[in-house]
């Protein structure tokens, strides 16, 4: 009875695990065998994701467990792990970051790295991003839609369209007033090379 119930648990063990297999993987690792009595010793699973760790001395960041070749007797249950890569996202939508407001223009974070900051601004008709300078970082916007006022700083005002793209070096005024009447919608990109770009409002 406790051999068939054992082949039963194991076959069990299986068809889960095969049911987890997640498609599709970027990248196949095959790392090692391992045997343990009816069960894996270390409690994985296909499916399971492995966000951080060492596991048969090799070191694992945003790693999806997979299974292959596995196969069961009465006294051991051996599984071939293999683990799938995930990606980091590297594509955005525009759109899914437009945060309108009828406030202040919000500042929609895409992505902050040690490198840079993406973010996406959405200003209405009549809406400002008041005057400012990165004593360390440079800004560059890339027009996505709409027109705008942009601020140089000394009185000097330039004039934003789709298609445009304006770069303010570390140290440089900028800033936008929406006097179109349709949202002015852009992506900007503060890079800095000290990881600090700084803020400061100025003069328009």
């Amino acid at each position: 009875m406790g051999k068939f119930l054992a082949i039963y648990l194991c076959l069990g063990a299986i068809a889960i695990v095969i049911m987890q297999i997640p498609p599709n993987p970027v990248q196949i690792t095959l790392l090692s065998t391992v045997k343990s009595k009816r069960t894996t010793s270390n409690n994985l699973h296909g499916g399971d994701k492995v966000t951080e760790g060492t596991l048969f001395g090799k070191h694992l960041h945003n790693y999806r467990v997979r299974t292959l070749r596995y196969s069961c007797s009465v006294e051991t249950f051996q599984t071939n792990y293999i683990f799938t890569k995930e990606m980091e996202p590297r594509i955005f939508s525009v759109e899914k970051h437009i945060r309108p407001s009828d406030g202040e223009p919000i500042r929609s974070v895409v992505l902050a790295t040690k490198d840079s900051t993406v973010v996406v601004w959405h200003a209405h008709p009549g809406q400002e991003i008041a005057a400012h300078i990165h004593p360390h970082g440079q800004d560059t916007w890339t027009v996505i839609s709409g027109e705008a006022e942009y601020y140089q700083g000394d009185g000097m005002v330039a004039h934003l369209k789709a298609g445009d793209i304006a770069i303010a070096k570390p140290g440089q005024v900028h800033g936008a007033l929406n006097s179109s009447s349709v949202p002015f919608v852009f992506v900007s990109v503060v890079a800095s090379a000290s990881g600090n770009a700084g803020f400061a409002v100025a003069e328009k």
